[in-house]
């Protein structure tokens, strides 16, 4: 199975854009961030690899 977080972390990752400093705290339930992370829906790889690459913990 492709792993399609990978795969939107590098197209993300640039040493010129990365981030410096934490941005915000963001609270999932568990069960949650597990079904975004095994669906691997494209909004939820978007959105969730865009928020933790700009900082978000």
């Amino acid at each position: 199975m492709e792993n399609k977080f990978k795969a939107k972390w590098e197209s993300l990752e640039n040493p010129d854009t990365q981030p410096r400093a934490m941005r915000e705290t963001v609270v999932l339930e568990f069960e949650e961030f597990k079904n975004k992370i095994l669906s691997q829906r494209s909004d939820d790889v978007n959105a969730l690899t865009e928020s933790l690459y700009a900082g978000d913990t």
